[in-house]
C-alpha cells in the first residue's frame, strides 16, 4: 500500500509539470494562454482552446515547438513509468504510475487543475507498459476508423478503445485490464469540455466534422490522406 501511494504522488506530481506554460512564459511572456480561440475554417465562430497542451503551445510558439513540447510530454509519462517498472518490478505500480502521470497532466496541482487532454502523456506511458500497442492501435483507429467509417473522432479515440482488448489478450491480468479501462476514463473526463463545445456548435450548425477537422495540422493530414485515398480507390475502379 505504501509503494502504491508513493506511486500516484510521485506520477500525479511530475505530470502536474506544464511544459506549454514553462516555454510560452520563457519565450512569449506577453502572451496570455486563457483567452485562446482557434478560427476554424468555414465558420464565422472560433473555437475556444480549453486545453494547454502541445497544440496550443503550437498556436503561440510556432510547430517546431509545439513538437517539441509534444515529446516532452510524453517523456513525463514514459520515463517515470520506465523508473517505476525497473525500480519496482514484482508489482505493476508502473501503471498506477502513468495513471497518475495522466491525471497530473489534464488536472495540474500547480495550475488550479486546468491541464491537457492527456494524449501525449498516455502515449508515453503505453510506450513504457507496451510499445506494441501503439502501433496497433494506430493501425485499428487508420482502418476501422478512417478507412470504413470515415471518421476522424473515431479514429482518434481507437487507440484507446483498442487498448483495453489488446491488453487483456496480451496478459490476462486484469490489473491491465483496469489500467485500460481507467486510460479511457481520464481521457474522456479531461475531453469533456471539448465534447461540450463541439456537440453545441453541432447542433447550433455552426460546425461540421469536416470544418473540426481543418482548423488543427493533424485534421489537415487526415483529409489529405483520405482525399488521396479516395482518388486511389477511384482509379482502381476506373471511375477516373
Amino acid at each position: 500500500m505504501y509503494y502504491a501511494s508513493l506511486a500516484v504522488v510521485a506520477g500525479y506530481l511530475v505530470g502536474s509539470i506544464s511544459f506549454t506554460r514553462v516555454f510560452v512564459r520563457l519565450l512569449a511572456p506577453g502572451r496570455s494562454l486563457s483567452e485562446l480561440e482557434l478560427p476554424v475554417e468555414g465558420a464565422a465562430e472560433h473555437y475556444a482552446v480549453t486545453h494547454m497542451g502541445a497544440n496550443t503551445a503550437s498556436m503561440i510558439l510556432g510547430s517546431k515547438m509545439g513538437c517539441l513540447i509534444g515529446c516532452l510530454d510524453i517523456l513525463k509519462g514514459a520515463l517515470p513509468t520506465l523508473a517505476a517498472r525497473f525500480l519496482l518490478p514484482e508489482q505493476p505500480f508502473y501503471l498506477l504510475v502513468a495513471l497518475a502521470c495522466m491525471a497530473g497532466h489534464n488536472w495540474p496541482l500547480y495550475h488550479r487543475f486546468k491541464g491537457g487532454s492527456g494524449i501525449s502523456v498516455f502515449y508515453g506511458g503505453l510506450l513504457a507498459i507496451d510499445w506494441i500497442a501503439i502501433p496497433v492501435g494506430a493501425l485499428g483507429g487508420l482502418l476501422f476508423g478512417f478507412l470504413v467509417l470515415r471518421s476522424y473522432f473515431v479514429m482518434f479515440l481507437m487507440c484507446f478503445w483498442l487498448l483495453i482488448p489488446w491488453l487483456w489478450f496480451r496478459t490476462y491480468d486484469w490489473r491491465y485490464l483496469a489500467y485500460a479501462v481507467a486510460a479511457n476514463v481520464l481521457f474522456l473526463l479531461g475531453m469533456v469540455p471539448d465534447i461540450r463545445q463541439y456537440l453545441r456548435a453541432q447542433r447550433d450548425g455552426t460546425l461540421t466534422p469536416e470544418m473540426t477537422m481543418r482548423s488543427n495540422a493533424m485534421g489537415r493530414g487526415m483529409l489529405r490522406m483520405q482525399e488521396k485515398l479516395d482518388s486511389l480507390w477511384r482509379r482502381n475502379r476506373g471511375d477516373g
